[in-house]
């Protein structure tokens, strides 16, 4: 199943590890996000969530996203966050390739 994972190069194997820790910590940050606006409690900031979005955590952002139906009206949160998934997606294609 990850056979392919170990026929990477190392540098490329951080690369990936830190992926899903990335992401799987944006995920819990949008989920208590959510939580804490369901109960009115102190909120994660729009930036801190795109910035965890901006340094490789954009695809748990959508995730989190569609799980938490959190964020999905916010139209200003939606550009910064699509054009931080070119940018990634362009880097992820120059890196692989």
């Amino acid at each position: 199943m990850i056979h392919w994972f170990y026929e990477l190069y190392v540098w490329q194997k951080i690369v990936v590890l830190y992926l899903i820790f990335i992401n799987t910590m944006t995920i819990f940050y949008f989920g208590l996000d959510k939580i804490s606006a369901q109960i009115n409690k102190r909120r994660i900031r729009e930036k801190t969530l795109l910035t965890l979005a901006g340094i490789g955590g954009s695809i748990g952002a959508l995730i989190a996203m569609k799980i938490f139906r959190h964020k999905t009206r916010k139209n200003t949160f939606h550009l910064p966050l699509a054009i931080i998934i070119a940018i990634q997606l362009a880097l992820l294609i120059f890196l692989f390739s």
